[in-house]
């Protein structure tokens, strides 16, 4: 029997420090058949849109907080009171308080259980040991994580990523069907900052409370540090739409440089349009990330913007079906038409001849 070099047997084998122990009740990944895995994949997604709204809601219930406690009076531009809260009757203002308090801690409570359930499910080990190789500044282990399972790793990062692209895949879908470009890509940024604020705001409400010391499992300890300080949840909610606007923008972008398939052109244009929409989200994607890192104070999570360049698969068909849609809806390979590679060439003003026929395909608490 040959005898395998060391190096590719470390290539094989995790490093035994590196293995983490089941908790009592969590999924064996390791035991779990493909569509399994699949599954706890998509829930574990799911599970992460719901974070992120709870936590849009979680900011609500502290901005009603916040202008409960404001007592300075309103006036408007000629020096007349208006009314506000500063107005209101203590009694009624007591009545709000407590119901924006039951809101902080029902959806704090969401939250924890949102994030309780999410750890059980199974989840690719190589994908968890490269992200934290990465955050370390350990490249080269990374690189044999990603190695050990590269499949795997991309299973994980892009059924994991669908639920969360929910948002932006019915934005972009609606804008699409109007036909018009500037239309797709507004609603295609709009859907990318929609599914990006939460997450992002709850992020650094788990940032800020971590600094804190305050431990973010237990649901009673946040509430209780939330509405001690709300400026906390504010402060992450501004600093989250600042950031949330790269990935909008970068997203809008991304959705106009996207082509759609042209049935009438064959199997080698779609697929070159295919691969070429394929390296614009790798290129554009990481970039998209990384502004929203820099807008928000700056890069604290390297492994997210190899991630978001690594789980493009379902960016990428989105996008191509998305841009796909545009160009029917606007005409551009109808019979006849005289927009790119009409379906039947025959047609008057169709086929190879027609202007723009013939153009080559285009080059992520």
């Amino acid at each position: 029997m040959t005898d395998v070099p060391n190096d590719l047997m470390d290539l094989a084998e995790p490093p035994d420090d590196l293995v983490t122990p089941l908790e009592p009740g969590q999924h064996d990944y390791a035991s779990m058949g493909t569509f399994s895995r699949m599954g706890d994949q998509l829930r574990s997604g799911y599970e992460g849109l719901k974070q992120g709204v709870s936590s849009l809601g979680l900011a609500g219930a502290v901005g009603t907080l916040r202008s409960i406690d404001d007592d300075t009076p309103l006036a408007d531009a000629e020096g007349r009171p208006v009314p506000s809260m500063a107005s209101m009757p203590e009694a009624d203002k007591a009545s709000m308080r407590q119901q924006a308090q039951q809101a902080v801690s029902d959806r704090v409570g969401e939250i924890t259980e949102s994030q309780r359930q999410q750890q059980l499910l199974a989840s690719n080990p190589e994908h968890e040991q490269m992200r934290e190789a990465i955050n370390t500044g350990r490249y080269g282990d990374a690189a044999r994580a990603f190695g050990r399972d590269p499949f795997g790793v991309l299973q994980q990062l892009g059924v994991a990523g669908l639920p969360s692209a929910a948002p932006m895949m019915l934005a972009g879908t609606v804008g699409a069907m109007t036909g018009s470009l500037p239309a797709m890509m507004l609603a295609t940024g709009a859907g990318a900052y929609a599914t990006d604020l939460g997450p992002r705001v709850l992020g650094y409400v788990q940032e800020e409370l971590q600094k804190a010391g305050v431990d973010v499992s237990d649901p009673q300890a946040v509430a209780a540090a939330i509405q001690a300080n709300p400026t906390m949840v504010s402060d992450a909610a501004r600093r989250g739409g600042i950031a949330s606007l790269g990935p909008a923008v970068i997203n809008g972008l991304i959705g106009g440089l996207s082509r759609g398939f042209l049935p009438g052109r064959g199997t080698g244009y779609n697929t070159g349009v295919l691969a070429g929409n394929t390296g614009v989200h790798v290129l554009g994607q990481p970039a998209a990330e990384t502004s929203a890192q820099v807008l928000g104070g700056g890069i604290h999570d390297p492994a997210a913007i190899v991630d978001a360049g690594l789980g493009v698969l379902p960016q990428t068909l989105f996008h191509t079906g998305q841009s796909t849609l545009r160009e029917y809806q606007a005409g551009t390979f109808r019979p006849g038409s005289r927009g790119l590679g009409s379906i039947n060439a025959d047609e008057p003003g169709g086929g190879p001849g027609a202007p723009g026929a013939g153009q080559a395909g285009p080059p992520a608490w």
